[in-house]
C-alpha cells in the first residue's frame, strides 16, 4: 500500500514487525494512524497508536473508540513509526469526536499544551465517555431482561397449550362435540341478541 492510499484517522493492520521488549505492544493488530495527510503522501514511515480490546489501567493517554466495530482503547502513551509496507487490511475510520479524544491522549503523552485547559478537556472526554459506556451497559441489561422474559412467557404459553390439548385428547369423542355444540349455541345466542338490539335501535 503506498502512503498516498492512507489518511490520518484510518485504522488499519499493522503486520508484525521486531522483536517486543517489555510493555511495547505487539504489532499484528489494529492501529489508528495519527501522522499527518502530508507525511503520509510523501513518507516512506507513517505515526500510529495501537488498539486493544483488552482491559488496561484508566491513563490520560488512553481513550475509547468504537469504529472498528468493537469497544477498543487506544493506547496514546506509545506512538509507533511502521514502514508503510506494514500496513495491511483497511478497519474502518475514527469519527471527528473520536480522533479529538486520541488528539488530546496525544498531547498530554507528549507534554505538549499540558495546562489547564487539556486537563480540563480530557477529564471532560472522561467523563463523557464513562457516561457513554454506563449507557450502553444499562441497555445490554434491559435486553438481557427483556429476552429472559419472552422466554418466560413463551414457556408459559407452551404448558398452557400442552395441558389444554391434553385436556381435550383426553375427552371421549361425544363430550368433545357436546362442548363444542355448547360453544356454538352461546355464540349464536349473543348473536341473536346483539342483532334485535340493533333492529330495535
Amino acid at each position: 500500500m503506498s502512503g498516498t492510499d492512507i489518511k490520518r484517522g484510518e485504522i488499519f493492520y499493522i503486520s508484525r514487525g521486531g522483536a517486543v521488549l517489555g510493555s511495547e505492544q505487539q504489532a499484528d493488530r489494529p492501529a489508528v494512524v495519527v501522522s499527518n495527510d502530508r507525511n503520509n503522501e510523501n513518507s516512506n514511515t507513517i505515526e500510529v497508536v495501537y488498539l486493544t480490546t483488552q482491559p488496561k489501567t484508566d491513563l490520560p493517554t488512553h481513550c475509547v473508540i468504537r469504529s472498528t466495530g468493537r469497544i477498543s482503547t487506544v493506547l496514546c502513551e506509545q506512538v509507533h513509526s511502521v514502514a508503510v509496507e506494514r500496513v495491511g487490511n483497511y478497519i474502518g475510520q475514527c469519527t471527528d469526536k473520536e480522533m479529538e479524544n486520541i488528539d488530546i491522549a496525544l498531547m498530554i503523552s507528549l507534554s505538549l499544551d499540558a495546562g489547564i485547559k487539556t486537563s480540563k478537556q480530557y477529564n471532560e472526554t472522561i467523563k463523557r465517555q464513562q457516561e457513554e459506556i454506563k449507557s450502553l451497559k444499562e441497555e445490554i441489561e434491559v435486553m438481557i431482561s427483556d429476552h429472559e422474559k419472552k422466554i418466560e412467557e413463551i414457556e408459559q404459553n407452551a404448558a398452557v397449550y400442552v395441558e389444554e390439548k391434553t385436556r381435550v385428547a383426553a375427552e371421549s369423542p361425544s363430550e368433545n362435540i357436546i362442548r363444542i355444540q355448547t360453544e356454538r349455541d352461546t355464540y349464536k345466542a349473543l348473536y341473536e341478541s346483539l342483532l334485535a338490539k340493533v333492529m330495535a335501535s
